[in-house]
Formats: structure tokens, sequence, C-alpha cells
């Protein structure tokens, strides 16, 4: 179920990871590269855990990869961007 209380502790869950997301939404593909160097795991499981973390709190996961790169499932864009002005970086 999503709920405001979820999408926050959403947020407070994925920690570090959160930075990915936005890079993800922000489609900065060497943001990403840089994050996954200093956070020393692959974009890949980075990816995954984001995903884990989403289908254990809210029911879906926030991140497909159409191959090529990642992008933000459409309907949470909008959780993304409502969360991102409180994110300090």
């Amino acid at each position: 179920t999503k709920s405001p209380e979820n999408q926050t502790e959403l947020k407070s869950a994925l920690g570090a990871k959160y930075a990915f997301l936005i890079a993800i939404m922000d489609e900065d593909i060497l943001k990403q590269r840089e994050l996954s160097a200093k956070l020393g795991i692959l974009s890949e499981a980075i990816v995954d855990e984001i995903n884990e973390i989403a289908f254990d709190m809210l029911g879906d996961i926030l991140i497909e990869d159409d191959g090529e790169k990642y992008s933000i499932i459409e309907e949470y864009k909008n959780l993304i961007l409502s969360q991102k002005g409180e994110y300090d970086g």
C-alpha cells in the first residue's frame, strides 16, 4: 500500500542510494557512475537494492532498465520529484 508514511520511510530506507535514484531521475549517467564508484557497488546492484526496498515498502519497483539506461517508472516520478526538494545531497 502506498501511503505518505511509506513514501517518507522509503527515502530514509534508501539512505545514500537516494542520490542514485535522483541521478536516474535527472538522467545523469555520469553522476550514476560517480555514486556507484563512491559506494563501491555496481550500478546494477544499486538498482536491484533500490527496487527491493521499494517493493518491500510500496509493493512495486521504482526503476526499470530498458537495456540502455535506467528510468523511473512513470507513476512514481511525482513521488520522487516531491521528495527531491527535501534532499540535501
